[in-house]
């Protein structure tokens, strides 16, 4: 194996010679073809990804997020509002009582309230397991939002004054659930406690989109980063 190296040469005087520099050493190929340089293990021991270090807000991104912000902060202010997300948090809370009723009467009806929840919850993890935590934490606000919707009925537990699906001769879920664990006096405590849980992650939704609605750039002025040379140096020249 041949290798180019610079050793340094021992002086006159018998002096102990100076430290070699790094070899950039040549390995021959087994076709005979030109043998090809290998880094050095300096290069090896640097990690670079290419990102430049600079970033800014996304102003499309940005935008929505405000938007989707101010629209939930008015709904999570006002009891009783009822939009096109709540019909879709009844179309799953529904499906709940038909897919949980295998657990058992108690979970059957808890299954309304805890399916709502799971829904969203499913799809904040899938889009954390595709790494796009911006579309993450926005899906998080729907989280927030249908967290709220189950305090509005669990706060109506003892008054039952919402219209329910089904009639008035279906049970009100939450005031059976509350009676069974012997709570039904602490409805609306239960329920604030669930509304401030809401709004911790309406917090951290707006907080975690607004940060990831950045988006990486070149400082003013720079060019695109160097390719490093066989040594794993940026080549600069």
């Amino acid at each position: 194996m041949d290798r180019d190296a610079i050793v340094a040469e021992p002086t006159c005087d018998g002096a102990s010679p100076g430290p070699v520099r790094d070899a950039t050493v040549v390995e021959p190929s087994g076709g005979g073809a030109s043998p090809g340089p290998v880094r050095s293990s300096a290069g090896h021991a640097r990690k670079r990804t290419g990102r430049p270090p600079w970033s800014r807000l996304d102003p499309v991104r940005a935008g929505f997020v405000v938007l989707v912000a101010g629209w939930l902060s008015a709904y999570l202010r006002v009891d009783g509002h009822w939009t096109l997300l709540d019909d879709v948090d009844l179309a799953i809370h529904e499906t709940g009582h038909i897919v949980f009723p295998v657990f058992g009467e108690f979970m059957g009806v808890a299954g309304g309230s805890l399916f709502q929840l799971l829904v969203p919850a499913a799809f904040v993890l899938y889009f954390v397991g595709r790494g796009d935590r911006f579309a993450a934490f926005v899906v998080l606000f729907w989280l927030s939002q249908s967290l709220f919707n189950v305090a509005v009925y669990i706060a109506d537990a003892r008054a039952q004054v919402l219209p329910l699906v089904g009639g008035e001769y279906v049970i009100h879920d939450w005031s059976w659930l509350l009676s069974r664990l012997h709570v039904l006096r602490q409805d609306r405590t239960i329920a604030g406690v669930v509304r401030v849980v809401a709004g911790l992650l309406y917090l951290t939704a707006a907080g975690g989109a607004l940060w990831h609605a950045r988006r990486p750039v070149r400082e003013e002025g720079r060019g695109p980063v160097p390719a490093p040379d066989a040594r794993g140096e940026p080549h600069i020249g």
